[in-house]
């Protein structure tokens, strides 16, 4: 059976740069209350992002209460929310309280944005090459061919504290070949840039709304870590980015920049 096709994807025209703003492990509703949630959405919002990329854990526990009260008064205010699932997220079976919040009948998706595609990506289901998902990204990222791509999923390829997902190597695949040029992950609670594998950049964002974690041991592909809580400001051009952690001071702890891969 040929693979789907790939769903139409929403554009949006944006000046000489474009911002875009990350926030994972949000985990609204968490026992720790919104204080550190406040506070990096308060500073995002003075960002003037256009848009607003959550790589999983938007809950704490997966509840339709946690979305329309703790992430809705926090992170939720926020525009152009696209939104990844993590573990948490799917808490509760099929992930139903996030599907109905952010209105998405899957948990993959992708949109326009200028020049370049954004995608989030769903480390809790099936990431084979058999599978749906599979299937689909491979669809879409054909039918966006010589865009920039900007992509996110909860559970990083590389990891510190969990260990590395071998599962989504097959989607990790697809971005290399098609010469995305960022994969922002999640889950650890801890910021790690990564060299670039296979051409692409692999972040591991922090926690946007809990304690952070202290790394006692690094995964070889890491080239710079910080424990801080906080988000990522990612600024897009047609032919690059600049990519920076900003703590809850407002202070850039780690900056990259980088011209993309597919030039105009």
């Amino acid at each position: 059976m040929p693979p789907p096709s790939a769903p139409p994807v929403q554009a949006e025209a944006v000046g000489p740069a474009a911002v875009v703003v990350v926030a994972s492990d949000i985990q609204a509703g968490s026992s720790s209350g919104d204080r550190l949630r406040l506070v990096t959405s308060n500073l995002a919002q003075r960002e003037g992002a256009i848009a607003t990329l959550l790589p999983g854990d938007v809950a704490a526990r997966g509840l339709a209460s946690e979305y329309a009260g703790s992430f809705a008064r926090t992170w939720g205010r926020l525009p152009g929310v696209l939104a990844a699932p993590g573990n948490h997220d799917y808490l509760v079976p099929g992930a139903a309280p996030f599907k109905a919040y952010f209105a998405a009948n899957r948990t993959y998706r992708s949109r326009n944005l200028g020049r370049w595609h954004l995608v989030v990506l769903d480390s809790e289901t099936a990431t084979g090459v058999g599978s749906a998902q599979y299937a689909w990204l491979k669809a879409d990222l054909a039918a966006s061919a010589n865009r920039p791509i900007l992509a996110v999923i909860h559970r990083p390829r590389y990891a510190s504290v969990y260990g590395d997902d071998v599962a989504e190597q097959p989607l990790v695949d697809l971005l290399v070949a098609a010469q995305a040029d960022v994969l922002v992950a999640g889950h650890e609670h801890a910021y790690q840039r990564l060299g670039r594998v296979g051409g692409v950049l692999m972040v591991t964002d922090t926690t946007a709304g809990l304690t952070p974690r202290t790394l006692s041991t690094l995964d070889p592909h890491v080239v710079k870590a910080v424990s801080a809580t906080g988000y990522l400001r990612i600024s897009l051009t047609d032919t690059g980015y600049t990519l920076q952690l900003k703590d809850t001071a407002g202070v850039v702890r780690d900056s990259v920049s980088a011209p993309v891969h597919h030039q105009p």
